[in-house]
C-alpha cells in the first residue's frame, strides 16, 4: 500500500507525505511501548501507536519506517506535525483502534 492511497480509506486521515506520497510498506507494526518499537519495528514498515510525541518520531527515525500511523483518534500536535515534516516522516491519524487500523492498512 502507498501512502498517497490513505485518503482512499474510511477512518484513517494524511497529514504528512513526509515528501514523498508515493512511499509503501507491506508489513504493518502495532506497538505503544516505544522502547519495545525501537528495538524490533521492521523497517520500511507502517507503525501504529497511540503515542503521539517526539520520542515516536526518534523511533520512526531510527527504524526507518515508511510511516507513523497515530490510532484511536489521538490528537497530533502541531509541533509533532511540524517536526515530523522538518525530518521527512510520513503521519497518518485514525479515528478506529488499532488492531482495526492494522487491519485496513495490510489488507490494501
Amino acid at each position: 500500500m502507498k501512502f498517497c492511497d490513505l485518503k482512499e480509506i474510511k477512518g484513517i486521515s494524511p497529514l504528512s507525505d513526509g515528501g514523498n506520497p508515493f512511499r509503501a510498506w507491506k508489513r504493518v507494526y502495532c506497538c505503544d511501548l516505544l522502547s519495545h518499537a525501537l528495538a524490533h519495528a521492521p523497517a520500511g514498515c507502517a507503525f501504529i501507536t497511540v503515542i503521539a510525541n517526539e520520542n515516536t518520531l526518534a523511533v520512526a527515525l531510527r527504524r526507518e519506517v515508511s510511516c507513523v500511523v497515530f490510532a484511536e483518534g489521538v490528537v497530533v500536535p502541531e509541533t509533532l506535525l511540524s517536526c515530523a515534516k522538518q525530518h521527512g516522516i510520513a503521519l497518518a491519524a485514525s479515528t478506529l483502534p488499532a488492531f482495526e487500523t492494522g487491519l485496513l492498512l495490510q489488507e490494501n
